[in-house]
């Protein structure tokens, strides 16, 4: 059954909240460029007039979606071409899968037929799903209502690569069933000759991929402003699937040399190894959360708020992700890090060329973005056999990650071959201050010669206050309460008003921050999971005999 008029008027009519708007120009770009990824003839010219010169070649999925969602911006010639090319493929035969969960449907010669074992093609895709859904825990994709068929999802099998698009292939929506949900089917390749993964490696790696992508749009949400997240997890899950292809391998260089891009900006398919890191920290379970999460919030919100469940913090974990991503290649460190890091590429230094330390200090003047990793290198050639040092600068904030990620922020980080007054001592050689006007998001590591000397400090200086303060409701999870533990590690938390009313009590654990400080978080709510009103509160935090009081500011804007 085809992508009919009727589906298309459902995405628009429940898809207002979810479409964009575009300029003419932006939208002449976005409909030449799905032209070329449906393998539809474009003139190069026409192309290099709009300054189109790259696409996606992993996956169609973000930018067919795009079109799709957004035909009502199109002109109605353009809405038509749109929505003769968004039909399913019409296909001369199919078959189920063994576990009944797939129709496969494909031509049985020509040049659109499959040239892979359609045998292993039906284990890869029911091996994907019995792994995403029977073993991760991820929601299925909603039935499709018969479109295809009967209530299978549906696979089609074309010659992708025919006009030169090169994507392994998409997962496209049809019906919105709730708002950002959609019902969909996916296209692959039919051989995938000339891929960095052919033949069925090709296929199995793009049946993981869109698979999770039909999971993530169909039960839980699409948004456009998180494409990278949705690449990102669909490109960590074929690794997941098909341990032995590695396909990601092909777009690591890209996010190795540019760590010191903002978290988002990234395309998503460079970073399945956040989610491989991830997965190693805390186990699968923390990147089904961060989907059940996301129907209410943004990506990177989502990525904060698991980790908080897991009682550490974004700074501790996307530290210790830098220096995971320092050891590799020949830095690899058997039976550490990641597995197959000695296939993984090295990260580019921040500074090029690397600056020579002369005794007895340095000042490095530098800025990040928001929720990226900075690796100054610096190599002293006064020692009679040269060091290497490498500050590893993690800037996590992911609050501005969101809502300001083209933003830098300033930082100065100090190299010393003494001891100094606020200085931390790596070696008997050397030490060093890390500086920046707001450090609650920073945190820095240090290595020399390859080996981890001072992992994980934080420039947040100690004492008996409560951060952030004033803690906003819009742009903070939490609010960290300084409490000295006693025999447990357990404090009675106590919240009042400044007239004395207690707003909030409980018992909560007690966990060491990066600099050392013993904490407990609150969410800012009263125990009726109520936001309350801006203005000043106390709190007093009890461990045994161990109590510490203060004040702290809400603002409920």
């Amino acid at each position: 059954m085809k992508f009919t008029l009727k589906l298309i008027i459902l995405i628009l009519f429940y898809s207002t909240a979810f479409a964009q708007s575009f300029t003419q120009t932006q939208l002449d770009s976005i409909y030449y460029l799905y032209l070329r990824t449906m393998n539809y003839p474009v003139d190069p010219k026409l192309l290099q007039t709009l300054s189109i010169d790259s696409i996606d070649t992993k996956c169609g999925f973000g930018l067919i979606n795009q079109v799709v969602i957004n035909i009502d911006q199109f002109s109605p010639t353009q809405q038509a071409l749109i929505k003769t090319l968004s039909q399913r493929p019409e296909r001369d035969t199919s078959f189920i899968t063994p576990s009944g969960y797939f129709r496969v449907h494909y031509n049985l010669s020509g040049t659109e037929a499959p040239k892979y074992d359609l045998n292993e093609l039906a284990i890869a895709l029911d091996s994907s799903y019995n792994f995403e859904v029977n073993y991760l825990g991820y929601l299925p994709p909603p039935s499709d209502k018969g479109e295809g068929g009967d209530d299978k999802y549906d696979v089609y099998i074309v010659n992708r690569g025919s006009h030169g698009s090169g994507d392994y292939g998409y997962t496209q929506f049809e019906e919105e069933v709730s708002p950002g949900k959609y019902t969909s089917f996916m296209v692959i390749d039919n051989d995938y000759l000339g891929y960095y993964s052919e033949g069925i490696d090709g296929a199995r790696v793009t049946v993981a991929h869109e698979f999770h992508h039909a999971i993530q749009a169909g039960s839980y949400i699409w948004r456009e402003q998180d494409r990278y997240f949705y690449e990102l997890s669909s490109t960590a899950m074929e690794e997941f699937v098909f341990d032995h292809v590695n396909d990601y391998y092909a777009y690591m260089d890209d996010y190795f040399r540019n760590t010191i891009r903002t978290f988002s900006a990234n395309n998503g398919y460079n970073l399945a190894i956040w989610n491989i890191f991830l997965k190693e920290q805390f186990g699968f379970d923390i990147l089904r959360r961060q989907w059940e999460m996301m129907p209410q919030m943004r990506a990177l919100d989502a990525i904060n708020k698991s980790i908080e469940e897991q009682n550490s913090s974004i700074n501790l974990v996307f530290n210790k992700f830098g220096i995971w991503t320092y050891f590799t290649n020949y830095r690899t460190r058997s039976g550490k890090y990641f597995s197959e890091a000695d296939k993984y590429p090295l990260v580019r230094p921040l500074l090029n060329p690397i600056p020579n330390f002369t005794p007895p200090s340095m000042l490095i003047k530098s800025e990040s973005k928001a929720v990226a990793n900075n690796f100054i290198n610096i190599v002293n050639k006064s020692e009679a056999l040269p060091d290497t040092i490498v500050a590893i600068v993690t800037n996590s904030d992911y609050v501005n990650g969101i809502s300001n990620s083209s933003k830098s922020f300033q930082y100065d980080y100090k190299l010393f071959n003494y001891d100094t007054a606020g200085s931390v001592k790596l070696t008997n050689t050397y030490h060093s201050i890390f500086s920046t006007e707001s450090p609650a998001f920073w945190i820095t590591t240090e290595i020399i010669n390859n080996y981890l000397i001072n992992e994980g400090y934080s420039s947040m200086p100690k004492g008996d206050f409560a951060f952030p303060s004033p803690f906003n409701y819009g742009k903070h999870s939490f609010i960290y309460i300084p409490a000295n533990p006693g025999l447990f590690p357990i404090a009675d938390l106590n919240i009042y008003s400044s007239s004395m009313e207690l707003v909030y009590s409980a018992s909560t654990n007690i966990f060491k921050q990066p600099n050392g400080q013993t904490m407990v978080k609150w969410n800012g709510k009263n125990n009726n999971n109520n936001k309350l009103a801006s203005g000043v509160y106390l709190y007093i935090t009890k461990s045994d005999n161990n109590t510490t009081t203060g004040k702290l500011v809400i603002f409920n804007e």
